[in-house]
């Protein structure tokens, strides 16, 4: 499956707060204060939680037969015969065959307005314009999907077993803290 790449500007974001939770943990460590460094660890693995599940976790998926949009806590799988249009705005979003749509977390951001690329080097290289451009062509070159194929949601079993954890984590800290 191809993925369409995140924006640069949510993994620096996703990897600074990590840094600065690996930082604060472990400087509770360095400081051999066991205390403050236990009562730290799960806040801290939640703020990094929270940036991955918003910041890096969010994807789109693409190849002949579909995408599939993985967005905070949901996933969407969608063949492309129930795909009307896709367009972007702030995000990519996916227009189906019965109204509804899907909104791409994961998606890059569009382009700044007057924003030039450099030419190709050549004929043959062509400059993909943005995310919904490369989506949009994928979908027209795919192979027919049957129209009744159904998009199935459902939750992000691994984004929400994770932070049922880190929750409970964060419960059990405080309670014995209190």
């Amino acid at each position: 499956m191809s993925s369409v790449p995140r924006p640069g500007s949510s993994l620096v974001a996703f990897w600074a707060v990590a840094g600065i939770a690996i930082v604060f943990v472990g400087d509770a460590v360095l400081s051999a204060d066991s205390r403050l460094a236990l009562a730290s660890v799960a806040p801290a693995a939640l703020a990094v939680w929270v940036a991955w599940l918003l910041l890096y976790r969010p994807q789109v998926r693409f190849d002949e037969a579909g995408l599939v949009v993985t967005n905070p806590l949901r996933v969407a799988e969608v063949p492309w015969g129930r795909v009307v249009s896709v367009n972007q705005r702030f995000q990519i979003v996916v227009e189906l065959d019965d109204g509804s749509r899907v909104t791409c977390w994961g998606s890059p951001f569009p382009e700044k307005p007057g924003l030039r690329r450099p030419p190709a080097r050549n004929s043959s290289e062509r400059p993909v314009r943005g995310s919904a451009e490369s989506l949009e062509s994928v979908r027209s070159s795919a192979r027919p999907s049957v129209p009744e194929s159904p998009v199935v949601r459902h939750w992000d079993r691994i984004a929400v077993v994770v932070g049922g954890v880190i929750l409970i984590a964060c419960l059990l800290e405080l309670a014995l803290v209190l």
